[in-house]
């Protein structure tokens, strides 16, 4: 076996994700990416969306739960897989890159959340190729990786053995461009004001990311950089 195998096939064990509040905690978070990504996603909820390395699923749960009809999820670890099919998701266990050989013009919503940093280089613009392949034209390709360009990324970035990859808005500018994709964005995750406590974090965040703009600023002129959440998402059109 190697390492990946090793790593994913006991990967719930290392989420920190308890039983007994799983649902409540997948149920918090899908409403955060909904109003998160509002109006990013495709309108027509009738459209086949993929998500890559789903996980335990929390991304499709927040699509279902916003109306969308047709939805599959692939990941290779069989554990996160039992996790996503207690939500009820259509999920099913497999490499990513042999689903993706065998569709064409499928997706209008190709989804992929904390993937890309687990593949080498060589293997990623393998995968944008597909993924490319797979979008009908005007299709969305949606990610989230962590953010080499955050002074606060740095417990993400090695936290997880199988990283291998970072990525700054400007590199995953790079690899989008080079792979034929158009229309880029970039923006962070932000804590956003869902509660009391969010509500202040949401707040403090603004002076801490003005602090750590000044700094970088300082350092290499300009007003810093714009984005510095420790993750950082990014969208894609074929």
């Amino acid at each position: 076996m190697n390492y990946r195998n090793i790593i994913y096939e006991k990967y719930p064990q290392f989420k920190g994700c308890k039983e007994a509040n799983f649902l409540q905690t997948t149920e918090q978070l899908a409403k955060y990416l909904a109003i998160l990504l509002g109006g990013i996603l495709p309108p027509d909820k009738g459209t086949l969306c993929l998500d890559c390395g789903c996980g335990n699923g929390a991304f499709l749960f927040m699509l279902k739960s916003l109306g969308y009809e047709n939805i599959l999820g692939v990941d290779l670890s069989p554990g996160q897989i039992v996790s996503a099919k207690k939500l009820s998701l259509p999920v099913e266990e497999g490499d990513i890159f042999n689903f993706l050989r065998s569709k064409e013009n499928s997706f209008g919503l190709i989804s992929a959340l904390d993937l890309v940093e687990h593949l080498t280089k060589e293997e990623i613009f393998d995968l944008l190729a597909l993924i490319k392949k797979a979008l009908i034209p005007g299709g969305i390709f949606l990610g989230r990786t962590p953010n080499g360009a955050s002074p606060l990324a740095g417990s993400i970035l090695w936290g997880d053995f199988t990283h291998e990859t970072v990525f700054t808005p400007g590199s995953m500018n790079q690899v989008l461009l080079a792979s034929g994709f158009q229309e880029l964005s970039f923006f962070e995750q932000k804590p956003l004001p869902l509660g009391p406590v969010s509500a202040l974090r949401a707040v403090f965040w603004q002076f801490a990311r003005l602090f750590y703009k000044f700094l970088d600023g300082v350092e290499g002129g300009g007003w810093g950089r714009p984005i510095l959440s420790q993750v950082f998402w990014f969208r894609a059109v074929k």
